[in-house]
């Protein structure tokens, strides 16, 4: 439990000599003596050999290439050689498919000791960001729906003219940095959608004149 340098100084102390060898430990760190050979308090004629095993720490790795791999998929590569895998919260925005390793730190090649933590940053995807204005809601919907985007919000509006009775009012696109988007510009998939529903005055409802509906899971992403 010495440092190299304090065996050595001891050892030739007593007149001895010393043989240092290396080896990988997991649990003491680099540069500690693990061993000793003949073991404390034999005697030895002067001169004799010692040899002591020096902690190299634990073995150093290449970390492999998980970028373009699912996380899942990335994760478990990383875990068959010792590594861990972390998904960090943010992402970044990608034409690569949500959920895929589109950076990691390290990066693919560097060495550093099994066990460590990998940070892997992943794809938000990208999107385009429709226009709903006059569409229906179902249709408004599915075109949701088809580029991952999460209607979490409904608010009905009444209107006396039944041609724009379910047709979409407004949108509103929202990102968990509640930065807010436009029709056409891209952002990321899975970012909060709003809309703004006409309904006839038939339709409505004393409890639902301007009413917030929350979607089932499917239809958030979730």
């Amino acid at each position: 439990n010495e440092t190299k340098e304090e065996a050595v100084q001891r050892i030739r102390s007593a007149g001895l000599t010393e043989r240092i060898e290396l080896i990988s430990d997991e649990t003491v760190a680099a540069g500690i003596v693990i061993r000793q050979e003949p073991k404390r308090g034999e005697y030895l004629p002067r001169e004799s050999l010692v040899t002591v095993w020096v902690s190299t720490g634990p073995e150093m790795q290449p970390v492999p290439d998980v970028v373009g791999k699912n996380v899942e998929a990335a994760k478990i590569e990383l875990e068959n050689v010792g590594f861990t895998g972390v998904s960090l919260v943010e992402r970044e925005m990608s034409t690569a498919l949500w959920d895929t390793v589109v950076r990691q730190v390290p990066e693919a090649g560097e060495e550093m000791p099994s066990g460590q933590p990998v940070q892997l940053i992943l794809s938000g995807g990208c999107v385009e960001l429709p226009d709903l204005k006059g569409k229906t809601l179902e249709e408004a919907r599915a075109e949701l729906t088809q580029k991952q985007l999460d209607l979490v919000e409904i608010t009905r509006i009444v209107w006396p003219d039944e041609r724009l009775a379910n047709q979409v009012q407004d949108q509103s696109y929202m990102d968990d940095s509640l930065n807010q988007y436009s029709p056409g510009d891209q952002s990321m998939q899975h970012i909060k959608v709003k809309l703004v529903i006409y309904v006839t005055e038939e339709e409505e409802t004393p409890s639902d004149a301007a009413q917030t509906e929350e979607p089932d899971s499917e239809e958030n992403g979730q």
